[in-house]
């Protein structure tokens, strides 16, 4: 999956914000792990900002 690619879709949809599960390399573990990442656009815009957290599984 391109994960920008992705969030860059979901920011330009409909509802111009959203949720997308992925992996990405965590750099405190030194290992790829599953990230929870939303993006929303800036309203008056054509940008987008987003944020992420690693989802750690017990």
């Amino acid at each position: 999956m391109y994960v920008i690619r992705e969030l860059s879709r979901i920011a330009a949809g409909d509802d111009h914000s959203g949720f997308l599960v992925y992996h990405w390399m965590n750099p405190n573990s030194g290992q790829e792990e599953k990230k929870l990442g939303y993006v929303a656009v800036i309203p008056g815009t054509t940008l987008y900002i987003g944020s992420g957290v690693y989802v750690r599984q017990r």
